[in-house]
């Protein structure tokens, strides 16, 4: 049929009607619904998009919205947030531990636990096993994004248009950031042989550290605590009449800092795909000599957790920290991906809600730090991130933050960080990084 033609014998008032359909089909949005079966029954779902901190979260069974409710696969949302997860098959319940905090929830149960209290959650966000025909037969365990996402100190925002749960760390980031991060999508982890795993790009554990993370997450609360250099009351604290500043209370006449150079001796940590020559442990070690240069002549009192070519446990990263009573934590990594695109420079930070012993605010120091570095290099801005669950972050009493300066594995990337004069260039920007923190949140000890 001739469209033209058919479209001209119409009259005025179904011309009218027409384009009117025509319209709606153009703007009302088309949002995807998929089958799932939940309780033994199907149930039509809308697909949802899930970002954290502007990364997507990988899975391939995607999150989903039902009741107005955003339900996304345990173990995609938790090592997206960079929390640890138990599957208890025999009693249906999963374990969510983030830093100090723990998660307990149960299969087609409104009861949930954290920190050990008991909560109820609205019949809404009940967990479920939703089971997933495509892209192939599985069941999978469906947990309420919002609540497990505040219950572990992120903000949650949803975006209409594009069906979109954004997660975001608990102190505001920037748009701009977001949107950098968007573009970035790769599957991170480095191990013994440098293939890289972890959470949308964030830093990485060696082998060694993860053994020493998870034997610390087995260890009673307390015995790790002793271990980190910790005082009975610096983490027996009742959250009731915990009391946090904005800023930092300067200890002694100096600022004192601990500078800590990542890995060292047998964990080698990234191994460069481009140079094999090049390894985290020399980067880390070289950068720390100029920050210790810098920070020297600027009067800060240094104290280096290693200054030769060894393996320093994190604990005890932690504990030279945690005695020597620092005001400031600054760890200094470098990354890697399998996917030889990503780059530029991310800030980490433990959460204060997230970290018992912490009594400042910790996100300033690593934001001031990260546009510092941004301003000086025009790397790529990976955001800063709260990753509570690393023990350098979660054992330091005092403003801590972790730097991780590029990729290993990028072209790009590490055309920079083997050029001297970027080095400089970054070591710089740190310093400046660190006295604007200074400047901007060092507390007389009547304001506390």
């Amino acid at each position: 049929m001739n469209f033209t033609k058919w479209y001209n014998e119409l009259g005025g008032n179904m011309r009218k009607l027409f384009f009117v359909i025509i319209l709606l089909i153009l703007i009302v949005p088309a949002y995807a619904l998929s089958n799932v079966k939940i309780d033994k029954k199907d149930v039509k779902v809308l697909d949802a998009n899930v970002l954290v901190n502007g990364s997507p979260i990988k899975s391939d069974f995607g999150p989903y919205v039902t009741s107005g409710r955003t339900f996304v696969p345990v173990r995609e949302l938790t090592e997206g947030l960079g929390a640890e997860v138990n599957w208890d098959g025999e009693n249906m319940t999963v374990e969510i531990k983030f830093g100090e905090k723990t998660i307990v929830l149960k299969i087609n149960s409104d009861v949930t636990y954290v920190d050990g209290k008991k909560n109820i959650v609205d019949k809404d966000q009940i967990p479920k096993l939703a089971l997933y025909n495509s892209p192939r037969v599985e069941t999978k365990t469906m947990i309420p994004l919002r609540f497990v996402s505040e219950t572990l100190g992120y903000n949650v925002s949803w975006d209409e248009k594009t069906s979109t749960a954004l997660i975001t760390t608990g102190e505001n980031i920037s748009s701009t950031v977001l949107q950098t991060a968007t573009i970035i999508s790769d599957e991170d982890l480095k191990n013994e042989n440098n293939k890289k795993n972890s959470n949308s790009g964030v830093q990485f554990q060696s082998q060694s550290e993860k053994k020493e993370t998870k034997n610390a997450q087995n260890n009673k609360k307390n015995k790790i605590y002793e271990r980190a250099g910790l005082k009975e009351e610096e983490y027996k604290i009742d959250p009731k009449k915990r009391k946090i500043t904005k800023g930092f209370i300067q200890n002694g006449e100096k600022i004192k800092i601990v500078l800590d150079a990542g890995h060292g001796g047998t964990d080698s940590g990234a191994i460069s795909t481009i140079d094999k020559s090049v390894m985290e442990k020399t980067l880390t070690l070289d950068m720390i000599n100029r920050l210790n240069e810098r920070f020297l002549m600027l009067g800060y009192d240094v104290i280096l957790t290693r200054t030769e070519d060894e393996y320093i446990k994190l604990l005890d990263r932690a504990r030279i920290s945690n005695t020597s009573d620092a005001d400031i934590f600054l760890s200094i990594h470098f990354n890697a991906s399998n996917s030889s695109t990503s780059k530029g420079i991310e800030v980490l930070y433990g959460s204060e809600k997230n970290i018992i012993i912490k009594k400042s605010e910790q996100v300033h120091m690593a934001k001031a730090i990260l546009k510092e570095l941004i301003d000086s290099t025009g790397a790529v801005n990976r955001g800063v991130k709260n990753r509570a669950d690393l023990i350098v972050l979660n054992k330091t009493k005092m403003v801590a933050a972790l730097c991780e300066l590029g990729f290993v594995t990028n072209s790009e990337d590490m055309e920079k960080i083997t050029d001297s004069s970027y080095l400089d260039t970054m070591a710089d920007a740190i310093v400046r990084g660190v006295q604007e923190y200074v400047m901007n949140y060092r507390m007389e000890s009547d304001e506390r």
